[in-house]
């Protein structure tokens, strides 16, 4: 299974990204050293609302995004990421591509596997509570993906944005995005 974070089960609202970060798991403090198979699910599912953790700073401006539409991540809303294996972001890559030989090609194969594998197989836990997806990287690949998943019935909503413009679109279009997640009256 994919890596995701927050209530994936009955998630209206799904964000997904690259999983660019490689300090999630080596700052100190932020994840025990060693986890049981329950306790790890526990703490994925609990990310979001964990008192002794915060999530992740890339989360932020996402958490504010879905804070305003009324469906924050512990309440009905998860992460979740395009492939399972932490990567160094696309920029990160371009960068030292003279340092990483064969390196862009190997992490392009790794993501397009996770994508086509297991990607599918996360989203098949929400597809049923799911009405909107924001893709926080530009991805057809990881588009395509999802829409092929969720199947030509599903009539929620799918936004490719950088996580730092969600917010604005969100802003603009709260009114209609809340009544297509079905929270009009939920903190009113």
């Amino acid at each position: 299974m994919s890596d995701f974070f927050g209530v994936i089960e009955k998630a209206r609202v799904i964000t997904v990204g690259l999983n660019p970060s490689t300090t999630e798991f080596t700052e100190d403090g932020r994840w025990p050293q060693a986890l049981t198979p329950c306790e790890l699910t526990q703490r994925i599912v609990r990310y979001f609302r964990n008192p002794g953790a915060a999530p992740h700073y890339w989360f932020a401006e996402l958490q504010w995004t879905l804070e305003m539409l009324h469906c924050p991540y512990h309440f009905a809303a998860a992460h979740v990421d395009a492939s399972p294996w932490t990567t160094y972001g696309p920029r990160h890559l371009g960068k030292n591509r003279k340092t990483i030989p064969d390196g862009l090609e190997r992490y392009n194969h790794l993501l397009s596997a996770g994508i086509q594998r297991w990607l599918p197989r996360t989203l098949a836990f929400c597809k049923n509570t799911v009405r909107l997806v924001v893709i926080c990287c530009d991805n057809a690949e990881v588009e395509q993906k999802i829409r092929d998943t969720l199947g030509a019935k599903w009539d929620g909503e799918i936004m490719v944005k950088p996580e730092n413009e969600v917010p604005r679109w969100a802003w603009e279009n709260r009114e209609r995005l809340i009544r297509l997640l079905d929270l009009e009256h939920v903190f009113a």
